[in-house]
């Protein structure tokens, strides 16, 4: 401040001046400090309300997120068990198709069985009573033979000369004897020619009815057996006149 040259109104003007210098000073103080809490207000109370919604924001896409993770396993669960229930349900479809259409080829199989098991208990002689499990060879055709009609044969295979004919006159009383003769050398089985007969033997054709009794009769009156002519000993063989002939009776002695 200047004091002047003394003069009080020049002193006043100065004070004056003074006092205005600092008002406007003040004044432009306050209203920078007015605008400076003016201007930081508003910046406070944005970012104040940006915290705000971004929590917000955050909030809600947490609960969106928890929703989606929620709302995928229950659409994932009933998907998941409607579909092992449709595939048993197709398997309990098909099965019951198959069910439908398997009694068929299953009443086919039954009767092949029943087929089957008729033929073989036909074929089985042990579940066939009716059919012997040795048969028999079928008679031939013809009457039965028997004593009557039986043409009996004796041969001698043996080294005892004479015992053909001495047989042949025996038997000659109740059968027909058909080789009988005055020589008895004709009656001769050579065993170089015939082989050998281990035992006496008499021989008939099984398959001709009432063959097997005569036989038999003829056997127990010459000591010897009662034997199918299919069984002949190995080596030896019968001559050609008892061969094939369903009426033959072939005696065969052995020494």
């Amino acid at each position: 401040m200047n004091p002047g040259n003394g003069n009080p109104d020049d002193y006043a003007g100065e004070v004056d001046e003074y006092r205005g210098s600092h008002r406007r000073d003040d004044e432009n103080d306050a209203a920078g400090s007015t605008a400076a809490a003016a201007g930081g207000i508003p910046k406070r109370g944005l970012a104040m309300i940006l915290i705000a919604v971004a929590a917000i924001l955050l909030l809600w896409g947490l609960y969106a997120l928890t929703q989606n993770d929620n709302d995928s396993a229950n659409v994932t669960g009933p998907a998941t068990s409607s579909a092992p229930a449709q595939g048993q349900n197709q398997q309990h479809g098909q099965q019951g198709q198959q069910g439908q259409q398997s009694p068929a080829p299953a009443d086919n199989t039954s009767a092949n069985q029943s087929e089957n098991s008729a033929q073989n208990q036909a074929q089985d002689p042990a579940q066939n009573p009716a059919q012997p499990q040795n048969p028999a060879p079928a008679p031939n055709q013809g009457p039965a033979l028997t004593r009557e009609n039986a043409q009996v044969y004796v041969f001698n295979n043996s080294p005892n000369q004479g015992l053909a004919g001495a047989t042949a006159d025996r038997l000659s009383a109740e059968f027909t004897v058909e080789n009988r003769t005055a020589d008895s050398t004709s009656m001769n089985l050579p065993e170089q020619r015939y082989g050998i007969f281990p035992r006496t033997t008499v021989f008939f054709d099984p398959s001709v009815s009432g063959a097997e009794q005569v036989a038999a009769d003829v056997a127990r009156q010459v000591d010897g057996v009662a034997t199918p002519v299919t069984d002949v000993p190995e080596g030896a063989t019968l001559p050609d006149q008892v061969r094939g002939n369903r009426e033959a009776i072939s005696v065969v002695l052995a020494g």
